[in-house]
């Protein structure tokens, strides 16, 4: 188990905050925080956060994740149709603003991001 301090609760905080941005309807926040562990978002956002990524290579790992995030929430899921490209990109979208709760140096990576990513998920 990780050492609790202020960046493990504000990691928790996030998965906690994902899960309830998308939760409603769906499933339990238990399963969708599950998933967000499971592919191992936290730990590529943070070796992600020092690059200068293009809009591109972001997009490709956007669809990585999403697509991670997707193929674990089927798995415990019941509502697979519920189960789509626009909740996994909510997550990932919320993972990302924690991220910048917990540390602004990681602009090269989130603050142009996150914006594009609500859109999207406005839709």
């Amino acid at each position: 188990m990780n050492e609790y301090n202020h960046s493990e609760h504000l990691h928790r905080f996030g998965c906690w905050a994902a899960a309830a941005a998308v939760r409603r309807g769906f499933t339990s926040n238990e399963k969708i925080i599950q998933a967000i562990e499971s592919i191992k978002l936290r730990k590529q956002l943070i070796q992600l956060s020092g690059e200068d990524l293009s809009d591109e290579s972001f997009t490709t790992h956007h669809k990585i994740w999403a697509n991670g995030l997707i193929e674990e929430l089927k798995k415990t899921v019941t509502t697979k149709e519920k189960v789509t490209y626009g909740r996994a990109a909510k997550i990932i979208a919320v993972s990302l603003l924690s991220g910048i709760i917990e540390n602004h140096k990681r602009s090269s990576l989130i603050k142009t991001r996150v914006t594009a990513d609500f859109r999207l998920c406005a839709i």
